[in-house]
């Protein structure tokens, strides 16, 4: 069969251009494919159905490499920009940028086989080796702080009697 990178408009027009694909990678399990293309996109297929199942978007650059994590569970991608993003694959939403230590271009990555680690390479010839666990459970602390922060921020605004013009 064959699955084209490049994906028609929502309203049903073809694409005008023709993006091609940088890097690609498949699940363990063989049922999700993830392309990168030169529109600095990422789409996750479904290799069963053959559709669409999402774009994730967030680099600014090209993307140079993907790699699902050991439990399929994350996607991992590099770019030109010089962030490493984590992915969560059931939804397609950003799990985390990790912190920006390459000083340029993210070439290349690789998961450890427990899936605790992730190591990168970048155009400054430095490898690093991230804890996968570590990065998560900071990722989770953000969050959480941020929504605590928005909360506060809606409860001092509801409960003040000050009207603004």
């Amino acid at each position: 069969f064959h699955i084209t990178s490049n994906v028609p408009e929502p309203e049903g027009d073809t694409y005008q251009q023709i993006f091609p694909v940088w890097t690609i990678a498949v699940t363990k399990n063989q049922r999700q494919l993830a392309t990168a293309t030169s529109d600095n996109r990422i789409n996750l297929w479904c290799l069963v159905t053959h559709q669409l199942l999402a774009p994730l978007i967030g680099h600014a650059d090209t993307i140079w490499r993907l790699a699902y994590s050991p439990d399929d569970l994350l996607l991992a991608s590099t770019s030109a920009d010089g962030t490493v993003r984590l992915w969560e694959v059931s939804t397609g939403l950003p799990v985390m940028i990790l912190p920006r230590n390459h000083a340029n271009w993210v070439w290349s990555l690789a998961w450890s086989p427990d899936g605790s680690r992730l190591a990168t390479g970048g155009s400054d010839a430095r490898i690093l080796v991230w804890d996968a666990q570590e990065a998560a459970e900071g990722a989770q602390r953000v969050q959480e702080l941020s929504a605590r922060a928005a909360m506060e921020r809606a409860h001092r605004v509801d409960c003040c009697d000050v009207d603004f013009f």
